[in-house]
């Protein structure tokens, strides 16, 4: 569960009530769609699910056709979003990252900016993240590489 749940923020880049509250009916492996429902703002969003998530994410699931994607190990209901967040703090300190702040939203942080760093356009990365205002988007420019502007340069 646990190595599903560090894949499922790193490939699709989840808030962390967004996993909490994700549910089974909430996903199409067939499409290979993830719904969110009602996410920050009270938004519905579809995101796609990376084919190298897709095989852990559907064997997670099973035969199961309802409930919580993510139960919580006490009772079966959702995951708090303190037990993720107290979890993804053992991992850090596990690694060896005890000092360096990380959070399910570095998560965020890393699958936003690494899909920037792969060439999405920043409107693609807007509509992924649930982000109303493209400004909220415009932080993850900062993870421009040197040579990735070289090679735009270049282009012309």
């Amino acid at each position: 569960r646990d190595r599903i749940i560090g894949l499922t923020l790193l490939y699709c880049g989840l808030r962390a009530a967004e996993l909490c509250a994700l549910r089974v009916d909430h996903l199409d492996f067939q499409r290979r769609q993830l719904w969110v429902r009602e996410g920050k703002g009270a938004k519905d969003r579809v995101l796609p699910i990376p084919r190298k998530l897709l095989g852990p994410l559907r064997g997670w699931v099973g035969p199961r056709a309802s409930g919580v994607v993510f139960p919580s190990r006490e009772g079966g209901g959702p995951m708090t979003t303190r037990a993720l967040r107290y979890m993804v703090r053992r991992w850090a300190e596990a690694a060896g990252l005890k000092r360096q702040g990380i959070s399910p939203h570095k998560f965020r942080h890393a699958y936003l900016s690494r899909l920037l760093e792969s060439g999405a356009t920043i409107h693609e990365v807007q509509r992924l993240a649930g982000h109303a205002n493209i400004a909220t988007t415009s932080i993850y420019l900062h993870c421009m590489s040197d040579d990735r502007m070289r090679e735009a340069v270049d282009r012309l």
